[in-house]
């Protein structure tokens, strides 16, 4: 009888998600819940007017205005470089890739979605997905913007990111099957 207690408890622990798995996959979602949104909602409302614009760019002007005053601007200026990037960057997206950056955020972000339910369910597969979601997360900036307006650091840090959760996820797959 007590042997049959014990297999019964050893069954239910084989059967259980381990914590850590849990907690990867709810920032996971969290994190994708975020993009989901953020993306449908710049879908729904369009690119940004021109009076939206100018107020972009004279909170960048200021910003910058603010650094160099400051002189909190980097050796090099690299900072101020950073931000003109920025504003160089987000009207290349409102006025030539607003639709192909936001659907290709959409469909990664799902896809990221979908992987961290796999995995959730315990599934490898889910995994499997999550290495192509980081992968493509990574790649999207080369897919969107023209090389030139390619910020090395993000890409970096996405890299840095996504390669983390794909190691901290791989410390789970012996409770996925």
């Amino acid at each position: 009888m007590e042997n049959q207690f014990v297999e019964i408890e050893k069954e239910q622990n084989q059967n259980k998600r381990p914590l850590f798995l849990t907690v990867l996959v709810i920032l996971t979602w969290i994190w994708t819940a975020i993009s989901i949104m953020n993306s449908f909602t710049a879908l729904v409302n369009g690119p940004m007017d021109d009076e939206m614009m100018k107020e972009q760019e004279l909170a960048a002007a200021k910003t910058i205005s603010e650094l160099k005053e400051s002189g909190q601007d980097g050796e090099e200026g690299e900072f101020v470089q950073m931000i003109e990037l920025g504003l160089e960057r987000m009207k290349y997206v409102n006025e030539e890739a607003f639709i192909r950056n936001y659907l290709t955020i959409l469909v990664v972000s799902i896809l990221g979605a979908i992987a961290a339910y796999l995995m959730w369910t315990r599934k490898k597969t889910g995994f499997h997905l999550y290495i192509i979601y980081t992968l493509a997360y990574i790649g999207m900036a080369y897919l969107i913007y023209p090389a030139s307006m390619v910020i090395n650091m993000e890409v970096y840090i996405n890299l840095l990111i996504g390669g983390l959760f794909v190691i901290l996820y791989s410390r789970n797959l012996h409770a996925m099957s």
